[in-house]
């Protein structure tokens, strides 16, 4: 996995799932980090996606958004008292499954 941008055209699942995984990273990096701190990350990540590595205007609006969706609707189930405790890390534990996962089915190497 490069991380490099795509359009994942003809490829609708793999398309969602990379969607999804934009919401769910932008929900982990509120449960450690203040919004404000989150949503600057997130818009540097994607801006240098798209002045460095040739993502077009099209996919870093929509992942911005994505990111974002994540990031506010989990601040806002935070900020709200809907979700406390040590459930509000739960997000950081769906990419370390993502993570472990990854490793085992590419067998990285160091």
């Amino acid at each position: 996995m490069t991380f490099a941008p795509d359009d994942f055209a003809g490829r609708p699942c793999v398309a969602g799932l990379n969607q999804m995984g934009h919401a769910v990273a932008g929900s982990a990096i509120v449960s450690v980090a203040p919004l404000p701190v989150a949503m600057l990350a997130i818009c540097a990540w994607e801006v240098w996606q798209f002045k460095r590595r040739g993502a077009t205007a099209a996919d870093l609006k929509l992942d911005v958004a994505y990111w974002l969706a994540g990031a506010i609707g989990w601040h806002l189930a935070i900020a709200y008292g809907h979700v406390t405790g040590l459930p509000v890390y739960a997000p950081l534990c769906v990419l370390g499954l993502f993570v472990i996962e990854y490793a085992r089915v590419a067998k990285w190497k160091n």
